[in-house]
């Protein structure tokens, strides 16, 4: 059993997480296109694998498993 995630892989992306300045119906569409225009994006996606149902428990998926025991691994990345 495993948890799967996409996180950005770039530091421009972990800022943008924070979020956009939008002033107008449109102005989130405006603001996505133009950072994707001048960031690059890159996303690694990562796999949280279970160690065992008393620490990662797989029948409830709103359970945190602890990253000290089962740390998220990179399995993949892409850009676009």
């Amino acid at each position: 059993m495993a948890k799967v995630g996409v996180v950005p892989a770039t530091d421009a992306l972990r800022v943008a997480e924070k979020g956009f300045d939008v002033t107008d119906e449109d102005g989130l569409e405006a603001a996505t296109r133009e950072f994707f225009r001048t960031h690059e994006a890159r996303y690694d996606c990562q796999v949280q694998l279970a160690v065992g149902e008393k620490t990662t428990p797989a029948e409830d998926p709103t359970v945190d498993w602890p990253e000290d025991v089962a740390r998220y691994r990179t399995v993949t990345a892409w850009a676009g």
